[in-house]
């Protein structure tokens, strides 16, 4: 009896030795689970392991207390028995490997974790970079809305990385890598950013080029034009002025061969509307039934050089040429016989002359279209005019919110101009496609054309760009009574626009004259008789004087692909952050590329500081 008391007794010491040793291994086995777990492991199987050893050790709590109360040897006898058991369960073994399990994942996870912290950290740097390069991109007036974007959208992914991290959630984390990762652009953000302002160059300072006409006594035109360049880097170049005397023949000659462009501008027209006809007149045999009309290489020529016995015949008779050649030789005619010679050296020596603002009172030439050296003015330097008159009306413009508002007017009293509304759907989709929930576009089509409606949409200052396709009708006699014609005839008169213009919209009219339209039956018809004169003297004018920052007119008005492109192309580099003459400029560039032989891309005449810019999108 006295044998087997100590025996029990030599065997409770050594299991009491066990039981120690095995807490000492759950412990440690616990401390490598939390740490592994802090440092944002997957241990989904030691917590499982965990909870078990957890459970087997309070079964050998229980029954070493049980033992205390143990009647007898026997009895104290199978209680040990079964503590040795649960001790001996080969889960504590895999404890054993489990804790260098999880000191490995500890070690692999920290490693990983500082990784993710690096690479939040250099983003961060990058950002801040991003940020710098913006602000100096932003007041270079660099076209880099779409990089600010991307910084906001990089800021937001970066923030929502870091918050991942500390919160250990991994899943997030690793999206949010994803996402930057997929945000198009993010490796040359940078890069593109000082690109961008490095080509804005001198195109966001203004050269003056001042063309005043006075009418000599024998009829002919003297012309004093004076060139201002800017001041920039402390420096200004010396003004260039002087006298030119054009011939009252000379000068017909250029108004006239406007109007020939318009007349080659109709037979284009003509010719494209018949083929649209018979196209959709013959039958669908799944091929093409009607040959398209060949397009006419476009000559690049000097028309000053018109003894050349080779284009003899087409630069002595012009009436036949097509409209882009008679546009080039209308542009070099208007630079060399009203430019004098010092200003034509200017032009000629100084490649990278700075944006240009044409103020004149010949307001019958289109001057934007001056070419030299093959090579328009207007495609080369962002250019735009501003008529003689009144002094300019200005208004302090609320900040706006993430939203570039559009009104989109199509007005058809007559009922002769789909075309016109084919241009507003289309810009409206192109619009919406490219920038979504960063645009609103409101549309005035046919009877809700009124001019209730529009007097509201010029005085509550809501529309950032207003654009009007349809008829308009120009009275040469009192410019002030030039009107868009809305639904059911109601003029809507250009003293209107002046007077109720509110905040600094930007103004688009792709007008024509009244019965110059297309139908069913008859081409489109375009003319310059009201031309640059009657629109400056009233709705550009108007627009303009009322407080808009600018407005477009159309010289030729063509209802079209191209003409709908036209604008889709100019609104996007707008928004984009490019100044409107630059805009401008890109969008001719663009044009002129995609439909060579249209003038759409010479069609239209900016009103306006070419270096105005919209305020960034925030």
């Amino acid at each position: 009896m006295a044998s087997s008391t100590v025996q029990q007794i030599s065997r409770l010491s050594k299991i009491s030795q066990l039981i120690a040793q095995k807490k000492t291994d759950f412990d440690n086995f616990q401390q490598s689970l939390a740490q592994a777990r802090n440092a944002g492991a997957v241990v989904a199987g030691e917590v499982w392991l965990q909870a078990q050893l957890g459970e087997l050790f309070s079964q050998v709590q229980e029954q070493i207390k049980a033992l205390e109360s143990a009647a007898t040897l026997d009895k104290s006898k199978a209680i040990l028995d079964m503590v040795e058991t649960q001790l001996g369960n080969v889960l504590w073994n895999v404890a054993n490997g489990a804790s260098q399990t999880l000191t490995q994942k500890q070690k692999t996870q920290e490693a990983l974790q500082k990784e993710y912290q690096s690479w939040i950290e250099e983003n961060g740097i990058l950002l801040r970079e991003a940020e710098d390069h913006l602000d100096k991109a932003l007041e270079a007036k660099a076209a880099v809305e779409r990089e600010r974007q991307l910084i906001t959208r990089l800021r937001a992914i970066n923030d929502r990385a870091r918050t991942s991290l500390k919160e250990q959630d991994l899943g997030r984390l690793e999206e949010s890598i994803r996402q930057w990762h997929d945000a198009s652009g993010s490796k040359q953000l940078c890069t593109n950013i000082v690109k961008k302002t490095a080509e804005v160059g001198t195109f966001a300072h203004t050269t003056e080029l001042y063309i005043m006409q006075s009418k000599l006594s024998n009829q002919d035109s003297e012309y004093t034009v004076l060139l201002r360049p800017p001041e920039m880097d402390n420096r200004s170049d010396l003004n260039i002025r002087g006298v030119s005397s054009v011939l009252a023949s000379d000068r017909q000659s250029l108004v006239d061969m406007t109007q020939r462009i318009s007349q080659a501008i109709n037979k284009g027209l003509a010719r494209s509307f018949e083929t649209n006809r018979q196209a959709e007149a013959a039958p669908d045999t799944g091929s093409a039934n009607v040959s398209e009309t060949p397009q006419t290489e476009l000559r690049e020529f000097d028309p000053i050089e018109i003894l050349s016995e080779q284009r003899a015949e087409s630069a002595l008779n012009i009436s036949n040429l097509p409209a882009n050649d008679l546009i080039r030789i209308l542009g070099t005619l208007m630079y060399r016989l009203v430019l004098p010679e010092s200003m034509l050296e200017y032009f000629e020596r100084n490649t990278q002359l700075p944006s240009i603002n044409i103020t004149t009172n010949d307001l019958e030439l289109p001057w934007e279209l001056m070419h030299y050296n093959n090579r328009f003015l207007c495609l080369e330097r962002p250019i735009a005019r501003m008529p003689m008159g009144s002094s300019f009306r200005y208004f302090d413009k609320a900040p706006r919110d993430s939203i570039r508002r559009f009104l989109l007017i199509y007005a058809d009293p007559d009922e002769n101009l789909p075309l016109a509304q084919n241009e507003i759907l289309r810009i409206q989709k192109r619009l919406q496609d490219e920038w979504g929930e960063h645009v609103v576009i409101d549309t005035l089509l046919g009877k809700q054309a009124s001019s209730a409606l529009l007097n509201n949409a010029l005085i509550e200052d809501y529309y950032d760009i207003i654009h009007y396709a349809g008829h308009a009708r120009f009275d040469k006699s009192n410019p002030e009574l030039s009107s868009l014609l809305l639904h059911g005839h109601e003029p809507f008169y250009a003293q209107k626009i002046r007077r109720l213009t509110a905040g600094r919209p930007l103004i688009f009219l792709n007008a024509c004259e009244s019965g110059q339209t297309a139908n069913e039956e008859e081409a489109q018809q375009t003319i310059f008789e009201h031309g640059l004169k009657t629109q400056a003297e009233g709705l550009a004018a108007a627009a303009v004087y009322g407080g808009a920052v600018g407005c477009i007119g159309s010289i030729w008005p063509v209802y079209d692909d191209a003409a709908a492109d036209f604008a889709v192309q100019f609104y996007n580099h707008l928004i984009e952050g490019h100044m409107i003459g630059e805009a401008m400029r890109k969008a001719r560039i663009f044009i002129r590329q995609q439909y060579p032989e249209q003038v759409t891309w010479a069609s239209f005449v900016l009103y306006a500081n070419p270096t105005f810019q919209f305020r960034p999108i925030t």
